[in-house]
């Protein structure tokens, strides 16, 4: 069974462009033989707080969403902050109403995007075919790129993701709209769990390992 979600990233959010012309230092590239992607912090206190955030939303069976922004440094990703737009949602969907609002904030306070945040109320954490169409659309801009999809109801509560590397281009080739299956070339059904995989770029941590402020903030 899966749960769709309409979540669009914001048109003119900002992504490091030319991402070959970004320095990688010699420990990034030691950590580039492990995944062949540049790590990602992950503070876990803003997974924590975009759930808390997200609890009136829990309770009516609505999902809720956010984008994860932050910085690159030394070749490597930082999520610090995570951005709550106005948005409307169903108890599988979410849609954001103010992009441009988005795009000014990270824009005004040197924010990238690394990835989004999503709830499922009722399923389990994984990524649905929707899911899949909206994730590929932040990896075609960079990578690194993750998908975190909360699930407070279930074990686990929590799953990182990102879509593999080998269903990419079959997916923004897929012009279905909506929830939908996928197949293979040879026509046999494809599971949304064939088409992702868990981020193993991605390192979370503690807040007392971390040597910059976080923050939840409501763009609203």
């Amino acid at each position: 069974v899966s749960t769709q979600s309409t979540w669009v990233p914001p048109q003119g959010t900002l992504y490091p462009s030319a991402k070959a012309k970004i320095p990688r230092t010699p420990t990034q590239q030691q950590n580039e033989m492990i995944s062949g992607l540049r790590p990602v912090i992950l503070p876990k206190t803003l997974i924590h707080q975009f759930v808390q955030s997200a609890t009136p939303n829990l309770q009516q069976n609505i999902e809720w969403c956010g984008i994860l922004s932050g910085f690159l440094r030394g070749g490597v990703f930082y999520i610090s902050q995570v951005l709550i737009p106005l948005q409307s949602g169903t108890s599988d969907s979410c849609c954001a109403l103010n992009e441009m609002q988005l795009f000014e904030y990270q824009n005004t306070n040197n924010l990238i995007t690394i990835g989004w945040i999503h709830t499922h109320p009722q399923m389990d954490a994984f990524l649905s075919s929707v899911d899949l169409h909206t994730h590929s659309g932040y990896q075609s801009m960079m990578d690194e790129s993750i998908a975190v999809v909360c699930s407070p109801s279930k074990n686990p509560e929590y799953g990182i993701f990102r879509v593999q590397d080998s269903s990419m281009q079959y997916l923004l080739r897929c012009q279905t709209k909506g929830f939908h299956e996928h197949y293979n070339d040879a026509g046999v059904k494809l599971h949304s769990e064939d088409l992702f995989e868990f981020c193993k770029h991605v390192i979370l941590k503690e807040d007392h390992e971390l040597d910059f402020p976080t923050r939840l903030v409501n763009i609203q």
